[in-house]
């Protein structure tokens, strides 16, 4: 029974642990992990071997006196000359990818180092010595040469086979005979036994990585399954609103760097309440199906996305990279739905039709001219929709805030002027409209002047958010600042612009933001000089080697005249 438990454990041991079908992949995965180890080791075998010849070659007598000189000179030239052969044919092979040649190359060097163990023990043997060489080469080459259990086995015995019979029909050094046989056998049942575990090792290792990727790869599945029911539409399998605002309004910005041509195509079904009403809410959704199946066919259009916008209203979204790529598919479009001829027996044309509103343009337009926000409330005034929550707010903000400047909600600034000097206007911009679980999210941008007081703003948009249903909540806020043109280090500054440029100073009024506001008394101070090209806030952003040179000069001489001054610059 003892018997049955060892050999069913011995049998376990040569069975392999990876699967025929992974075989492939463990060829690439061993090699992969070993060809730094086994590159290096090829390197420091040639060192070595080429340091025993220069030792040989230049000792007394030469590597030619004696028989046994003569044959350890051979052996280290011929291993020097395999390697470099081996270490060649390894690189070549592993950088081609030929992982299966790379474990035939392998075997046959491996065979070369046995065949090298051999010649190097007997020479040994000749003058006396023991097997130590072969007693410490051995296990080194069990512990860096990937073999299987069998393998190993029949490499191993073999080559102590060859030796025992070498040492016995030789006649060499028969006092040490038994000793030498007696460790040889140890070392090489010890060999064996470091092959088997380190191939176990790499295979187990192998094994659990490929566990692991398998459960990745599902996960990842389930994971993409998962994200593409949260961007599909149940109903219909187009994209929902949500694929919309998430992948392609929040990229809206990437798409403007890239300067790309928007086609926007609203389809509304025409007194869809009254379809469902007449036929059934399960005919209504037959029928939204074969209008979703209509625009799915352009999404084969590149840049197209088929989206159900909510209800019986559908969009098409295109973005091009030129202009001349611009559609006509709003034509396509309506000839495709009305020849679909889907049945409806309550109007006069006997089947469904659409409403279509279109927005075509340059995506950078909507940064550089009005608020993207105007533009879609633009959008939602062409098309011919159901009123809903987002539409009102829309309307609101084209019909409140589309002057920039308050007019309409009575902040128009009451002076431009503080202390006599300009200070520009209060600007209102709306910049972002955004659901977020039942709460519809108006973010609206106020720069305003100074001498304008905050409450009064707070006070008066307070009002108007209550108007519509809403409540007005302050996120961040910074005073207005106003540094006047009097003050000591202004006139430094227009000192110094005057001396490092050559130029009569004149300021411009810039109304932008900047975290420097933070601190009292602080400006944000840097000239563009008459002429330059004002790239500011664009993809390209830059300035001349000339003007930045200027740039340099102005600003030093500025610090100087800071620095030096004698003026209090608070």
């Amino acid at each position: 029974m003892n018997i049955s438990k060892y050999g069913d454990k011995l049998r376990q041991t040569m069975k392999p642990i990876i699967l025929p079908e992974q075989k492939e992949r463990f060829e690439e995965y061993y090699t992969r992990k070993a060809f730094r180890i086994e590159r290096n080791m090829a390197g420091i075998i040639i060192a070595m071997q080429a340091c025993m010849i220069l030792i040989f070659s230049f000792r007394k007598g030469g590597p030619f006196i004696s028989p046994r000189r003569i044959g350890y000179f051979s052996l280290y030239s011929m291993l020097l000359i395999a390697t470099s052969f081996f270490l060649t044919g390894y690189i070549n092979l592993v950088k081609s990818g030929r992982f299966h040649s790379v474990i035939i190359l392998r075997r046959v060097y491996t065979c070369i180092l046995f065949i090298w163990c051999i010649g190097i023990t007997m020479l040994e043997q000749f003058g006396g010595n023991t097997i130590g060489v072969y007693c410490y080469l051995i296990p080194t080459i069990a512990a860096l040469l990937l073999m299987e259990p069998l393998e190993s086995i029949l490499f191993f015995s073999i080559n102590w086979g060859v030796v025992v019979v070498l040492l016995v029909v030789s006649g060499v050094n028969k006092e040490n005979l038994f000793g030498n046989i007696i460790n040889g056998t140890f070392v090489t049942f010890l060999s064996v036994f470091i092959s088997i575990r380190y191939n176990r090792s790499v295979e187990a290792e192998f094994r659990d990585r490929e566990i692991i990727s398998m459960q990745y790869k599902k996960i990842q599945k389930a994971n993409d399954k998962l994200h593409e029911m949260a961007f599909t539409d149940q109903l219909t399998g187009l994209h929902n609103r949500r694929y919309l605002m998430e992948k392609i309004l929040d990229h809206f910005e990437e798409y403007q760097n890239k300067d790309c041509y928007l086609e926007m195509i609203m389809v509304d079904i025409d007194y869809f309440k009254q379809y469902n009403d007449t036929y059934g809410h399960l005919e209504g959704d037959v029928c939204l199906k074969k209008i979703a199946d209509i625009l799915e066919e352009y999404e084969q259009i590149e840049g197209t996305a088929a989206i159900r916008y909510g209800g019986e209203e559908f969009l098409l979204v295109r973005i091009s990279k030129q202009p001349g790529e611009e559609s006509r598919m709003e034509e396509a479009l309506m000839k495709h739905i009305d020849s679909a001829n889907i049945p409806r027996e309550d109007t006069p044309w006997k089947k469904v039709t659409v409403s279509i509103g279109i927005w075509k343009g340059n995506t950078r337009e909507l940064e550089k001219g009005e608020n993207a926000i105007f533009n879609m409330a633009d959008l939602v005034a062409q098309t011919e929709h159901r009123e809903n929550q987002i539409s009102r707010i829309l309307m609101m903000l084209k019909e409140k805030f589309s002057s920039l400047y308050g007019e309409e909600v009575g902040l128009y600034s009451k002076s431009e002027m503080y202390n006599g000097e300009f200070v520009h206007r209060n600007v209102f911009a709306p910049t972002l409209v955004r659901t977020d679980k039942n709460h519809l999210l108006v973010h609206i941008n106020i720069r305003f002047a100074y001498g304008t007081a905050e409450t009064e703003i707070i006070t008066r948009l307070r009002e108007v958010a209550e108007a519509y249903g809403g409540k007005l909540q302050v996120s961040s806020s910074m005073p207005a600042v106003y540094v006047s043109k009097e003050r000591p280090f202004m006139k430094a500054f227009a000192q110094a612009y005057e001396e490092g440029s050559g130029r009569k100073h004149a300021f411009v009024l810039a109304y932008g933001g900047s975290y420097a506001k933070a601190m009292p008394g602080i400006v944000s101070w840097g000239p563009i000089f008459p002429g330059d090209e004002d790239t500011c806030h664009e993809d390209n952003e830059h300035i001349s080697i000339k003007s930045l040179l200027d740039n340099g000069k102005v600003f030093a001489i500025a610090l100087n005249k800071v620095a030096l001054s004698e003026q209090s610059f608070k």
